[in-house]
């Protein structure tokens, strides 16, 4: 009786529109997991001119990484600091699978000097594994630029 009851009961939301939902467990089914795939990305760059000396006040653009990416979620603007690193963290669904940069000398002379305008494109690695559910883990552009002073 109870069986058919839950059937009856069944044929009337579905005929209504609604859906039957269980944990899964009592049918035999496994547990759901809901989430969004994610992982961290970090950007560490050092930009020096031709001798190896930092440079200050560097602008360093995004100019491409991957279809996704391109989208919109890592469009930047960083400037390098005193030891002309740059460095940020970031949150993303999936990481890009190379980095292209910008580098600008938006400053003039204030830096040494006055520098070319260049790109640069860096391999993103991955350097800490994920959970194995939905964080893909920690991924890494890194690398350094060298600026060519203009004449």
């Amino acid at each position: 009786m109870k069986k058919l009851i839950y059937l009856m009961s069944s044929g009337i939301m579905a005929a209504l529109g609604f859906s039957g939902c269980d944990d899964g467990i009592i049918n035999g089914g496994g547990m759901v997991e809901y989430g969004t795939p994610h992982c961290d990305f970090k950007i560490d760059i050092t930009v020096t001119d031709e001798s190896g000396k930092p440079l200050n006040g560097i602008r360093v653009t995004t100019v491409k990484s991957n279809d996704y990416v391109d989208g919109g979620l890592i469009q930047d603007t960083l400037y390098t600091d005193e030891n002309g690193k740059v460095s940020k963290e970031y949150s993303l669904i999936s990481p890009p699978k190379k980095y292209e940069l910008a580098f600008d000398d938006v400053d003039g002379e204030e830096n040494g000097g006055t520098f070319e305008s260049a790109a640069g494109t860096f391999e993103v690695k991955k350097i800490k594994k994920g959970d194995g559910n939905w964080y893909e883990g920690v991924y890494e552009a890194s690398g350094k630029k060298s600026l060519k002073k203009t004449k």
